[in-house]
């Protein structure tokens, strides 16, 4: 039996952790985007401060939900514990990234970042899994990538999400390595789109 895979990109932890793209331009345009998903309808809108709780349990709730046999258990706790609504307000404001969430009746479901040409972030809340909420996010993601200029995309999967984001036309570049802390780093693959 497979598990649902709740987080299927990694991007937030460590401050100093390495990025895959060249420093980011400003992302200045931020709007509300309703996009139909597969099975659902959402919205896909900038966050805001308020969302920022919320969003720490999408995330706290989708690394909660990556299945044992893929990383070991100081790898998920210290990438679980790696952010706090404070931290991810402090994401919110940096004018170097489009933060957006995923809002299906009423309730943040998703988030995903961008910085430059490099997708930080994409998460779904286990219980909302497979309902098309991380493939929205993502192409809005790639979306505002292209609309910036940018003709490839780049990211860290987490082990369990390569899988998604090779159903997203992905091509895997190989093994990499995600600073979680000082001391800790976890497995995971680089990837990259051209969009």
């Amino acid at each position: 039996m497979s598990a649902k895979v709740a987080c299927v990109s990694t991007g937030f932890s460590h401050p100093h952790a390495k990025a895959l793209s060249e420093p980011s331009d400003s992302l200045a345009a931020r709007h509300d985007l309703p996009v139909d998903s597969s099975a659902s309808r959402c919205l896909i809108r900038s966050a805001r401060p308020e969302d920022a709780e919320a969003l720490q349990a999408v995330h706290t709730a989708a690394v909660s939900a990556v299945p044992a046999h893929i990383y070991p258990p100081e790898i998920l706790n210290a990438w679980r514990d790696s952010i706090s609504s404070l931290r991810m307000s402090s994401y919110m404001a940096d004018p170097g990234l489009l933060f957006l969430v995923a809002r299906h009746n009423g309730a943040a479901v998703g988030f995903g970042c961008l910085e430059g040409r490099l997708i930080r972030a994409v998460y779904v809340h286990p219980g909302h899994c497979r309902q098309g909420f991380g493939q929205a996010l993502l192409q809005a993601l790639e979306k505002t990538a292209r609309k910036n200029g940018f003709k490839c995309v780049f990211l860290r999967a987490s082990l369990n999400a390569a899988p998604f984001y090779v159903r997203n036309g992905y091509t895997d570049l190989g093994p990499g390595e995600f600073d979680l802390c000082a001391d800790l780093s976890m497995p995971c693959r680089r990837m990259a789109k051209a969009v």
